[in-house]
């Protein structure tokens, strides 16, 4: 029996609270209808977020899963690397999309 992997451009189980991914609701019938998720991996981004302090921050970058299966927006400044986590609750603009296959 084959055992299906995740791939890094899959929704994980860490994604739950993060506002890289992208969400929509598709109405099935009258009753019901279908929430699909799709991690923003190789987007540019800008975000928008409070910290857990409540400060107002800012984050723009391209959206990476780090090692740690985490979703952040990777930015460079003065030759450093900096990746960025953002919450669910972001307000987050894509500013290029990356070709569909």
């Amino acid at each position: 029996m084959a055992v299906a992997r995740n791939s890094a451009h899959d929704v994980q189980p860490q994604d739950r609270d993060s506002g890289l991914v992208e969400r929509s609701w598709v109405r099935r019938s009258r009753w019901g209808g279908e929430l699909t998720e799709k991690p923003l991996i190789g987007e540019q981004v800008e975000a928008t977020f409070l910290d857990g302090d409540g400060q107002l921050k800012h984050a723009a970058g391209i959206v990476r899963r780090g090692e740690d299966g985490v979703l952040s927006v990777e930015s460079w400044a003065d030759g450093v690397r900096r990746r960025t986590p953002v919450t669910r609750d972001a307000n987050v603009s894509v500013l290029s999309r990356k070709p569909s296959r």
